[in-house]
């Protein structure tokens, strides 16, 4: 993993889309050629089966936060022809909206930087949520800016309790759909 230092002096920010699985080999590579990369990591346990064994050990693996996805930055040396970064082994395509690269603005990269630790990999939202605390509703989904009740919090995804039209309904949305009202 890249300084995060590096990706403060970027003109622009693109969006990669690599082979499945290759996103950090596609990070090191683009890194190679002078770009900067961000390519948040997640540590996972998996068991494995030693060969001729029936014991199965633990081992740590790291994968891609956003699967098949590397922001590359430009920085401003850097012309914005982007035959290099689509020459790189292991990429797919750059994102494009309407027929220019997609582009990603700096802060958004920065405030993404600041949830990864110093090794790359970004900070998980381990802390429950108590059954009963209130939380708002945000982000691009159904009843968005409503205030509903937790139900039981797992982690990724949580359950809350939702007044509909004066019946409380149970849903399941994702974490980080959810905002805790302070």
């Amino acid at each position: 993993m890249q300084r995060l230092s590096d990706g403060l002096h970027v003109k622009t920010w693109l969006v990669v889309y690599t082979e499945a699985g290759h996103e950090i080999e596609v990070a090191k590579r683009l890194r190679a050629k002078g770009y900067a990369d961000f390519c948040p990591l997640d540590r996972f346990r998996n068991r494995r089966r030693r060969p001729n064994s029936k014991v199965a050990v633990p081992v740590w693996r790291d994968r891609a936060h956003y699967p098949r996805y590397v922001f590359v930055g430009v920085r401003d040396h850097q012309s914005d022809d982007i035959a290099p970064i689509l020459s790189t082994p292991g990429v797919s395509t750059v994102i494009h909206r309407f027929e220019e690269p997609m582009k990603v603005a700096p802060e958004v990269i920065h405030k993404l930087m600041k949830l990864v630790d110093a090794q790359g990999y970004m900070h998980r939202l381990d802390i429950a949520l108590p059954e009963g605390t209130a939380v708002r509703l945000t982000g691009e989904i159904p009843f968005a800016s409503f205030i509903a009740r937790v139900a039981v919090d797992a982690g990724k995804d949580v359950s809350i309790l939702l007044d509909v039209f004066g019946a409380e309904r149970r849903i399941v949305v994702p974490r980080d759909a959810i905002a805790e009202i302070v």
